[in-house]
């Protein structure tokens, strides 16, 4: 953007890129208007919370990393006035007035805040599909940070009883960073856009398992409150299917199920099934099943791209295997052990890391005598040693087994207000589980 003034000459350059297009949509939405009536201005001031939220919106978007103190540089050549309103100068964005929004965000409840933001957007431009996806992911925080503060802020609105001290801590890092202490941010998503409609933050060490199904009960209880809220089904992977089982009786949930449990491990190793075949190289086997004392509609899917990948993924794991144990027990046979029962201690502690193969082994007698050269008739040897002799061999019945769990999982709901509760023909049922197979598969 180029200023010229009154007798045509070029006085200065503006960068607007991309963020006019950003700003529009903002201002399309309604977001920051949305956020000036639910945090109004207690304060004079020359920016309000809907500009300050516009401008790090803008930030956030802008590829950079600055801090927020590096703000007013970030604006310095960027068309302020044509991005946020008329009076307003880079050096009114600085770091105390960012700050100030933050700490009033936080006060109001950022769960709160987001759902009252998004949802209403979600429905007036009909982006809310007839499910809600659940996932977490972690972000790393850089700073000392002391956790044992206990953060006594809580929401205007007591019916999301979301918890109160929040901190950042160490936990499983999903980007490898285990060095650094983390934050967890849970979204729900709907729609073929992936839009999300729902957020929570949550400690770094917070799993999974806890979260996925709480969060569920707390969105749909806020989408209740909603008159023209659809119901919707609640999608998770399989950290979310234990507190389903348990605690959704009046939850509309669709989770993945461990595939560690016994009743699932059976299901995955059946040969006897009569496959429905749907679209994009999937099949499905559909059938009731009862876990945890409550009744449930189980889909075995089958996906070839699945088995080909999970197929080439097994073959370089039991090379891998062959390899390291191969060599192991190579360095044990070139070694001398004083009993047996050492030989064996050490062959079972292998053994319980073994998946693809199993270990067949003899032990020798290694005599040795105090003189060099071929010992006299009735001379008494010096010491007895024990020599392995192993061979490592595939388990042939164990990666069979494997092989056929390969392309395949299951899909659960509870069968009261599950899925067949709510698609009225066969054809629908399919599509609805092809759609979610790609959302857990994605």
């Amino acid at each position: 953007m180029v200023k010229i003034n009154s007798i045509q000459e070029i006085i200065g350059t503006d960068v607007l890129d991309h963020l006019g297009l950003v700003a529009a949509t903002i201002d399309k939405l309604g977001i920051s208007k949305q956020i000036d009536k639910l945090i109004p201005m207690t304060k004079r001031a020359n920016t309000t919370m809907g500009q300050r939220a516009t401008a790090m919106i803008l930030n956030g978007l802008g590829f950079i990393d600055d801090r927020l103190y590096m703000f007013p540089k970030f604006l310095e050549n960027k068309p302020v006035t044509k991005l946020f309103g008329e009076n307003l100068k880079a050096s009114d964005f600085n770091d105390d007035a960012l700050g100030r929004f933050l700490d009033e965000v936080h006060t109001y409840g950022e769960t709160k805040l987001y759902s009252e933001i998004a949802l209403p957007i979600a429905l007036r431009y009909k982006l809310l599909n007839k499910s809600a996806h659940f996932d977490t992911t972690s972000l790393s925080v850089y700073g000392d940070y002391d956790t044992d503060i206990v953060d006594d802020i809580t929401t205007k609105d007591r019916t999301l009883e979301l918890p109160s001290n929040v901190q950042p801590d160490y936990g499983h890092a999903k980007n490898k960073r285990v060095d650094l202490k983390q934050m967890t941010l849970l979204l729900a998503t709907t729609g073929s856009s992936g839009f999300p409609v729902w957020m929570e933050s949550h400690s770094g060490n917070t799993s999974d398992k806890k979260t996925l199904e709480e969060s569920a009960q707390r969105m749909q209880k806020f989408c209740k409150a909603l008159q023209s809220a659809p119901s919707l089904l609640y999608v998770g992977d399989s950290a979310m299917y234990a507190n389903c089982v348990k605690h959704g009786n009046d939850l509309l949930w669709l989770s993945r199920v461990p595939e560690n449990m016994n009743l699932s491990k059976g299901l995955l190793l059946r040969t006897d099934i009569t496959w429905t075949e749907l679209s994009d190289g999937y099949k499905m086997y559909p059938i009731e099943k009862e876990y945890g004392k409550v009744k449930q509609r189980w889909v075995l899917i089958y996906s070839e791209h699945a088995y080909i990948k999970e197929i080439a993924t097994l073959d370089r794991n039991i090379s891998k295997e062959f390899e390291e144990i191969n060599k192991t027990l190579w360095h044990m046979s070139n070694s001398l052990f004083g009993c047996t029962k050492d030989i064996d201690n050490q062959i079972r502690k292998i053994e319980k890391k073994l998946k693809y193969h199993q270990i067949k082994y003899t032990v020798a007698e290694v005599v040795k005598y105090a003189n060099k050269g071929r010992p006299k008739k009735g001379e008494t040897p010096e010491k007895v040693e024990y020599q392995l002799n192993a061979t490592l061999i595939r388990n042939e019945l164990a990666i069979a087994n494997m092989k056929l769990t390969k392309g395949r999982f299951i899909l659960a709901t509870g069968c009261s207000v599950g899925l067949m509760s709510t698609i009225p023909n066969e054809n629908d049922f399919k599509e609805m589980i092809l759609l979610h197979i790609k959302i857990l598969m994605a």
